[in-house]
């Protein structure tokens, strides 16, 4: 794991400082790629298991991006909050809004809803995979 956390912040700060997009903009771009296997996955029917992996890549540089922008001094681009400041209080929307958005009976109900059937097709979606 710790390999992949450092390659993440370090292509993060690749596009935030050598390629001057600034933090911000470093994690817009992040925003965009992340978009790119939901789009692949929903609009192109690319592989399901691809499209997680892709995503998952990208969650590390989006996350290090928005971060640094938060954290870092006004003086490089940041917002000047301070990075202990950050990592204290970025995890807090997320952990009330991830378990209480759905119940457990709504998140195995939907597990089930998008499990393919046997010829291929998506129970509610009605479309042919690409695996």
């Amino acid at each position: 794991m710790g390999r992949d956390v450092r390659d993440g912040t370090a292509l993060g700060d690749l596009s935030a400082t050598t390629f001057h997009l600034g933090y911000f903009g470093s994690g817009l771009l992040f925003a965009a790629v992340i978009a790119i296997p939901a789009a692949g996955y929903w609009r192109l029917g690319w592989n399901a298991i691809f499209s997680f992996w892709f995503a998952y890549v990208a969650t590390r540089p989006l996350g290090a991006s928005f971060a640094d922008w938060m954290g870092k001094p006004k003086s490089v681009g940041g917002l000047g909050w301070g990075d202990g400041r950050v990592l204290s209080r970025l995890p807090v929307p997320f952990s009330v809004w991830s378990p209480t958005s759905q119940s457990p009976a709504e998140i195995s109900s939907a597990a089930i809803d998008h499990l393919p059937l046997g010829d291929g097709r998506h129970k509610l979606a009605g479309r042919r995979s690409a695996a």
